[in-house]
C-alpha cells in the first residue's frame, strides 16, 4: 500500500471532492481546501495551521503515514550498511515468514532451524526488528 493509497482511503468519499479542488491535498494528507468555507463531510480531523493557512485532514491518517514511513519499525536489508550494529537477538522476515534469529555481527545470523551462524543471503533474511523486552514491574 502506498502513501496516496492511504490517504485516499482516510478521506472516504471526500477524497475526489478535496482533491479535485483548487486546493488539492499534499503529500502529508493535508488539505486546505476545507479552510476555504467549504463544508467538511469528514467526521474527525485534526487541523495544522501556520498561521494564515489552515488545513485539515483525516484524523488517524498522520499516524498511519508515519507507520508507512518507518516500514512499520522493520529494517530492509538491502546491502552491509543495512545491517544490525548490536549483537543481540531479533525479529527477522527469513523467507517470507517471521522468525526470530541472533545476530553475531560480521553479517552471521543463528536461528534456531540452523545452529551454526549462516550470512544473511544462506537464511534467506531480508528485515530485521529488534526484539523490545518488557521492564520490570516497579512495585
Amino acid at each position: 500500500m502506498t502513501k496516496a493509497d492511504i490517504i485516499k482511503s482516510h478521506y472516504h468519499n471526500e477524497y475526489n471532492r478535496a482533491i479535485n479542488s483548487d486546493y488539492g491535498i499534499d503529500e502529508n494528507g493535508f488539505s486546505d481546501f476545507y479552510a476555504h468555507h467549504n463544508e467538511t463531510h469528514l467526521y474527525a480531523y485534526e487541523i495544522y495551521s501556520t498561521g494564515e493557512m489552515v488545513k485539515v485532514r483525516p484524523l488517524g491518517l498522520g499516524r498511519a503515514l508515519c507507520e508507512i514511513d518507518n516500514n512499520n519499525g522493520w529494517i530492509k536489508i538491502e546491502n552491509v550498511d543495512d545491517l544490525p550494529v548490536q549483537t543481540v537477538e531479533y525479529h527477522v522476515i527469513k523467507k517470507g515468514l517471521l522468525s526470530r534469529a541472533y545476530y553475531y555481527g560480521n553479517n552471521r545470523w543463528e536461528s534456531d532451524e540452523n545452529t551454526y551462524p549462516r550470512t544473511t543471503e544462506q537464511h534467506g533474511i531480508t528485515h530485521y526488528q529488534p526484539i523490545k523486552y518488557p521492564k520490570p514491574p516497579i512495585y
